[in-house]
């Protein structure tokens, strides 16, 4: 069965307003406005990409955003979904089109991986607050598959509060 359902439409986004490209490819980070902007795939991805692909990508970006959107329900950390989009990725000589992109709040503090170059107080203050904020996940059935090297939030110190991020290998438990 074949959907002909299309995503709204995000616009453009701009290969220098990149902020993280993520090493496990789950996708690429952009920054737009006060929306961050997850990019299902890379350019080496979308400079090839077929219908099957188009496929999976969507998918994937579908399962995150549900979850995420169900996180938030619930009171649990994580920036404000606002939703799957189709978004164009203009680089330096391309313009990619028709992209599935998950976007979301943006939220001005300190990613996990940054973190380690912080004090130890600071980092063992965040990794707490993850740990209550998976706990509460946990508790509605949620089971986090990839936290990994505990990178997967941002601290924002002047809130003393961690948000979740990073739900694409999540599930929920039935």
């Amino acid at each position: 069965m074949q959907s002909n359902f299309r995503l709204p439409d995000f616009g453009v986004v701009l290969e220098q307003n990149k902020i993280i490209h993520e090493d496990g490819g789950d996708g690429t980070i952009y920054l737009s406005g006060d929306s961050v902007v997850k990019v299902y795939g890379n350019w080496n991805i979308w400079n090839n990409l077929d219908s099957r692909t188009s496929k999976l990508l969507r998918a994937q970006g579908g399962r995150e955003s549900r979850i995420a959107r169900e996180l938030y329900g619930l009171g649990v950390s994580v920036p404000k979904p606002e939703g799957l989009f189709s978004v164009d990725v203009l680089d330096e000589c391309t313009l990619h089109k028709g992209l599935t992109a998950y976007v979301m709040e943006y939220i001005d503090g300190i990613n996990g991986e940054e973190l380690f170059s912080y004090k130890n107080s600071m980092r063992a203050r965040a990794l707490d607050l993850m740990g209550k904020e998976l706990a509460k996940a946990k508790a509605h059935g949620f089971v986090p598959d990839d936290i990994h090297n505990f990178s997967n939030h941002i601290y924002v110190p002047r809130q003393d509060k961690v948000f979740l991020i990073d739900f694409v290998q999540w599930r929920l438990r039935r």
